[in-house]
């Protein structure tokens, strides 16, 4: 069934760092990550961080999700699989999984956390680019009518279980004229337009959204911020503990 499916690493090393997992859209290619992976890795080096960050991306074969539905069912299904086997493959288990997802990739994303029998407690955070929430931009099918009607029903019961989870979704503005911005919206997700962003100063188009050197820096200020804060934390439990 995923015999055109993969999932790669970005990097040679064994696997230590916090997991970055980017998940592409339709007909998007896994090579879209370069731009986070290397940004996340520059930086990181640069300030000599506590941490460092593995990026996995995962590879749909380019499939045209954005036209039939029918090919989103079994891209969850592999990507849950993915996240098994990424997840397995750490020693000790890290504190959780980062997501960052292009268009559907999105909606593949925040799709999975709603499976019942998914593990949320795996989840630290999910970021999604210019990804449809709301509704899809088009509907040429059955199938991709349903997929959100189903989305939309299991959102609702598990709103107690994931109200905790952050999804932050980022929309590119006017420029983006595949998914406009109120799509990009949706009830238990924190949204924002590049537009009001300090560090990013123009509007940005549905590809670019991925590789926009600005948006991607921004990325590492916050993921740097939320685990120094993580740190930060952890520090002070374990004094509390020792006193």
């Amino acid at each position: 069934m995923f015999w055109s499916y993969h999932f790669f690493l970005r990097s040679s090393r064994k696997v230590s760092g916090i997991p970055v997992i980017f998940v592409p859209g339709s007909s998007g290619s896994v090579e879209q990550i370069r731009s986070i992976g290397s940004i996340l890795h520059n930086k990181t080096e640069n300030r000599n961080s506590p941490f460092s960050f593995d990026v996995f991306g995962i590879d749909f074969n380019q499939e045209l999700s954005g036209i039939s539905g029918m090919y989103l069912e079994r891209q969850i299904r592999f990507l849950r699989l993915a996240v098994d086997k990424i997840w397995n493959m750490y020693s000790p288990q890290p504190v959780g999984l980062i997501f960052v997802g292009h268009s559907m990739g999105g909606i593949i994303i925040r799709s999975l956390f709603y499976s019942h029998d998914f593990d949320l407690s795996r989840i630290s955070l999910a970021i999604t680019l210019a990804t449809p929430h709301s509704a899809p931009p088009f509907v040429f099918d059955y199938y991709m009518e349903r997929f959100y009607e189903k989305m939309r029903l299991e959102w609702k019961e598990r709103a107690e279980q994931i109200k905790n989870i952050t999804v932050i979704s980022i929309s590119g503005g006017l420029k983006d004229i595949l998914v406009p911005e109120h799509l990009t919206q949706d009830s238990g997700i924190h949204h924002f337009s590049t537009t009001s962003i300090d560090t990013v100063e123009v509007e940005v188009d549905h590809l670019c959204i991925v590789w926009c050197n600005q948006l991607q820096r921004y990325f590492f200020i916050l993921l740097n911020s939320i685990l120094n804060l993580f740190i930060y934390l952890f520090i002070l439990m374990n004094n509390n503990v020792n006193k």
